[in-house]
């Protein structure tokens, strides 16, 4: 089993899920330079947009914690991960949400670095183009974040979730042990 992180930064993420995979793959040019000595945790110093997924093999689980609004064509970026996806693929996204933004009036959240809002309606349709569809949602209006999880239309999972940064790694877990469940 595989996990992808798509801008995974200090490899936080990777790390707290390094006994659930055979192999992880931390995706973010910040890592460029680094050496890291790990058999089971892999860095790829580059943009997605710039990397070949076909290198990797199966995705497992593709993760992405605020990166999407930096990405300069996420519609491509997207499509390029379900052309890349199986049918038991499963994502993570999480990223800010247009709607809280805009209904409180919090203009002070729009930053030079995000090249992208997004409304539930602009990335459902979004994902649909695409051939994947979104399961479920949560917008969390404290913290101007939507979570959403998707996969290809021939996966179903059914998930309510609550937003707060620590449940987060709770919800990760759960989509594994769904995820092994299935296989």
């Amino acid at each position: 089993k595989t996990i992808v992180d798509i801008g995974c930064n200090d490899l936080y993420t990777l790390k707290k899920l390094k006994d659930k995979a055979e192999i992880l793959y931390g995706i973010d040019p910040i890592l460029k330079n680094l050496k890291l000595n790990d058999e089971k945790i892999k860095v790829i110093g580059d943009f997605i947009e710039n990397f070949d997924l076909k290198e990797l093999g199966s995705l497992d689980v593709v993760i992405s914690s605020h990166t999407l609004e930096h990405i300069e064509n996420p519609k491509k970026l997207i499509q390029l991960l379900i052309d890349n996806a199986s049918p038991s693929t499963m994502f993570f996204f999480q990223f800010p949400s247009l709607e809280p933004l805009v209904q409180d009036a919090r203009f002070e959240q729009i930053f030079h670095q995000h090249l992208n809002y997004f409304s539930l309606k602009s990335i459902i349709y979004m994902l649909e183009k695409a051939g994947a569809e979104l399961i479920d949602f949560k917008i969390n209006s404290r913290q101007y974040i939507c979570l959403s999880f998707i996969v290809p239309k021939m996966h179903i999972i059914k998930l309510n979730l609550s937003m707060n940064f620590v449940e987060i790694y709770c919800i990760i877990w759960f989509i594994y042990f769904l995820w092994m469940h299935d296989n």
